[in-house]
């Protein structure tokens, strides 16, 4: 059966356009209606860097266009542990109206210098419905301990302030051929700061590859990569590094060899990284060579060169 609207569209066919048209400024009309009931977040992303170890408490806000009932807010899985939220939930929501949510940030002690991206949600349904839209982005930057000096940036395990021991400002040299040497000094229970870390800032004109550069300025005559000392890691951030790991062969007749030579990612300069023959290391807990080494080798892979 053929209505009286359809008779009428098919004897005037722009009928059929106005009704298009109106259909058109009815969704273009409610749209900012739609957009109106999204989460309205304050700050609209979060970035916070804490140091690992330590806690850090902020806060955001939001508002719901309308009211909202059996709420939980929770962190992404990405977060979980690692930020915690004041209120978990929330019974009643009110529309339009700031609620304020603590946010304490508390990346262990044993946590790896790195940046985490997650976000803050809101749960309808007691947690066990959908997520309303949009969460809020949340990034955190664990930090470790830094000291720079000379275009770089070393990072220290915060055991090591956990145990007393205070890191200072490194000492800069120039020593005959150029290098630059930065002595860090380390102080422990408040006793005096005693340069406890050398690193050798290497110039690197030519770009040479590491192990090129090493065989042409530390192992002239091979020695060292025939006895297999060092060895080549190819690092997390794309560093690359020859870390020292075997005997040194009583053949070698080179320079003091360091623990580790790292290349900057432009390769216009190469760090090396010592000891010092005498140091206080044993009373932060670093008594035996495997813990110094692996100490060591943590700052190693957090070393950043300021490019």
């Amino acid at each position: 059966m053929i209505t009286e609207m359809e008779n009428m569209m098919r004897r005037h066919p722009y009928f059929l356009g106005l009704a298009v048209i109106a259909v058109i400024w009815v969704v273009f009309l409610a749209a900012p209606l739609v957009a109106k009931k999204a989460i309205s977040w304050t700050p609209s992303s979060l970035e916070q860097e804490v140091l690992a170890g330590k806690t850090v408490t902020t806060s955001v806000s939001f508002i719901v266009p309308k009211k909202l009932h059996d709420t939980v807010i929770e962190v992404s899985p990405e977060l979980a542990g690692l930020v915690a939220v004041n209120p978990t939930s929330l019974e009643v929501i009110p529309g339009d109206k700031e609620v304020v949510v603590t946010l304490t940030i508390s990346p262990a002690a044993t946590a790896s210098p790195e940046a985490i991206e997650g976000a803050i949600m809101l749960r309808k349904d007691r947690g066990q419905g959908e997520a309303y839209q949009p969460p809020l982005p949340v990034k955190v930057n664990v930090k470790w301990p830094t000291v720079s000096a000379e275009g770089v940036q070393i990072q220290f395990p915060p055991t090591i302030q956990e145990l007393g021991g205070i890191v200072g400002s490194p000492q800069v040299s120039i020593r005959e051929n150029g290098t630059r040497f930065l002595d860090v000094p380390l102080s422990v229970n408040g006793g005096p700061s005693e340069g406890t870390f050398g690193i050798l800032i290497h110039e690197n004109p030519n770009l040479l590859s590491l192990e090129d550069w090493f065989a042409r300025e530390i192992d002239i005559e091979g020695s060292l990569q025939s006895a297999g000392t060092f060895t080549k890691v190819n690092l997390a951030d794309g560093k690359q590094a020859l870390i020292g790991n075997g005997p040194v062969p009583d053949a070698f007749d080179g320079p003091p060899l360091s623990y580790a030579y790292i290349l900057s990612p432009n390769k216009r300069s190469i760090a090396s990284l010592s000891l010092a023959q005498e140091h206080e290391l044993e009373l932060l807990g670093f008594a035996t060579p495997g813990a110094r080494e692996s100490l060591l080798r943590a700052i190693v892979e957090h070393f950043t060169f300021e490019e």
